[in-house]
């Protein structure tokens, strides 16, 4: 990812290209999120930040998955990343850490010495101690499994480090940082980004609008009827929306790719054997827009 990182992207530019006004935003005072602790462990800010953002996220949830690594983590890696935002209709009573089910990942950082980015740009936007690498890293690591795991044009983190927040947007050519802020002196960015967040539509938080859940009549099919190509791993079954040369749309589902390229950016292709009328193989390239 070196060298793909742009910013610091003004707060307010980032929020007005990326995400519509939505009405009725909190109006929160100055110090809504000072009860979030800036020292200690990192995990002692989880649960001070989930309550104060459970009213400001509609329609969605924050759970604390800091102690649970997701099984299904691609490769083995077993990742655990700090509170991670879902649709509140997900079931996360007995799994807590699902890649597969992210809608954003929330990252903390206490140490400023982790501060992945300097805003100065001198002499670069990206910080080059042994912290700042770690922790680009990490943010990459779990964009890719986000990547690897879900049908994404784009996808979003919050990263709070100290006590300032960035937002960053991830897609198959980089990421586009925004500049810090102090969300103890001025939660109003965040407050905003996560109100714009909580109603934007799932293709304008970044999900294929050519892709959607099977539903268990087609999960069933496409048991049945892949069972060739079995996923070793608790993997969802998809269903795929193409445009065929008559213009007609036809829908194929899918249960597991061939091969599943584990990288945040690139064209990083996936083939699927999928359903049809008859078994068909799909080859699918997904690319920024």
């Amino acid at each position: 990812m070196r060298a793909t990182w742009v910013g610091p992207m003004p707060t307010d530019q980032f929020l007005d290209d990326f995400f519509r006004p939505a009405p009725g935003v909190p109006d929160l005072p100055n110090d809504h999120f000072t009860s979030v602790p800036t020292k200690g462990l990192e995990k002692v800010m989880d649960q001070p930040f989930i309550e104060c953002t459970k009213d400001i996220i509609p329609g969605f949830k924050i759970i604390n998955t800091a102690d649970h690594s997701d099984l299904n983590s691609t490769n083995g890696y077993k990742l655990k990343p700090d509170p991670t935002i879902y649709a509140d209709t997900v079931d996360t009573a007995e799994k807590r850490t699902q890649f597969d089910k992210v809608e954003m990942n929330i990252e903390f950082k206490r140490d400023p010495l982790h501060n992945p980015f300097v805003d100065s740009g001198v002499p670069s936007f990206e910080a080059e101690s042994r912290g700042s690498r770690d922790t680009r890293s990490q943010l990459t690591h779990y964009t890719t499994e986000i990547f690897s795991r879900q049908h994404r044009l784009f996808t979003f983190t919050l990263f709070i480090c100290h006590q300032q927040a960035r937002f960053i947007r991830w897609d198959r050519a980089g990421a586009i940082v925004s500049a810090a802020f102090d969300f103890h002196q001025d939660p109003r960015p965040l407050v905003e980004f996560l109100w714009r967040f909580s109603h934007s539509t799932p293709s304008e938080r970044g999900h294929d609008p050519n892709v959607r859940a099977a539903t268990d009549t087609e999960a069933n099919i496409a048991r049945e009827k892949l069972k060739e190509w079995a996923p070793k791993k608790e993997t969802p079954t998809v269903v795929f929306t193409v445009s065929g040369k008559d213009g007609e749309k036809r829908e194929f589902v899918a249960w597991k790719s061939m091969k599943t390229p584990y990288s945040t950016i690139g064209r990083c292709t996936r083939a699927y054997p999928v359903y049809h009328l008859q078994n068909l193989f799909l080859e699918g390239r997904l690319a920024s827009p």
